[in-house]
């Protein structure tokens, strides 16, 4: 055997039509690089501490709005992302308050329990009707 043969047998010639399968067997457990730091978790922390990350996700307030990615359109240099803005607090939120929710739902008739203060104000609006009680 000469020096050649010995080097190619180190190393074995992978064919990748026919050894796909021996390939991914030969890889399995292997450490790919990343390119970004990795992030080290816990998934079994102990009691004191799920106590004091749940004591502090309470504190945290929800996500005020979202953009959704929906489709792409055209194609090449000139393609562009349609997106959706979902909005949960704030301006923008599909979110109203009980009476102004009960001065748009309630027929004419049935207005005569609405507060006064609110009976006042029913003809610059239902908006401005209902400014001053927030309660959701």
């Amino acid at each position: 055997m000469c020096i050649r043969d010995r080097l190619y047998t180190q190393f074995p010639i992978v064919n990748y039509g026919l050894d796909i399968q021996y390939m991914a067997m030969r890889e399995k457990g292997v450490i790919m690089p990343e390119f970004h730091a990795a992030q080290l978790a816990d998934y079994d922390p102990p009691q004191p501490i799920k106590e004091k990350v749940e004591e502090f996700m309470k504190t945290k307030q929800n996500k005020k709005w979202d953009i959704v990615p929906l489709k792409l359109v055209g194609k090449g240099e000139k393609a562009y992302v349609v997106k959706d803005w979902v909005v949960y607090r704030g301006k923008g939120s599909g979110g109203v308050n009980t009476q102004f929710r009960n001065i748009v739902q309630l027929d004419r008739e049935k207005r005569e329990w609405l507060n006064d203060r609110i009976k006042a104000r029913l003809s610059k609006g239902p908006r401005v009707a209902s400014k001053g009680f927030g309660i959701k």
